[in-house]
């Protein structure tokens, strides 16, 4: 009896670990996710810039 909950116990654990790795990686992956909004953001705004940049010299010519 003792060695099924000891089983037990560890097979909870393991889940527990499992849950907390988990939980860990989706935050990982969110923070990650949000830098790359932030960087797609920045470039398109590099490139609206350029763009304009271009447009202007493009109609002095």
């Amino acid at each position: 009896m003792v060695k099924e909950m000891s089983e037990e116990h560890k097979e909870e654990r393991r889940d527990f670990s499992m849950e907390q790795r988990n939980w860990l990686e989706t935050e990982k992956l969110k923070r990650e996710i949000e830098r790359l909004k932030d960087d797609n953001e920045q470039l398109g705004n590099m490139i609206g810039q350029r763009n304009e940049e271009l447009d202007a010299t493009i109609s002095r010519e």
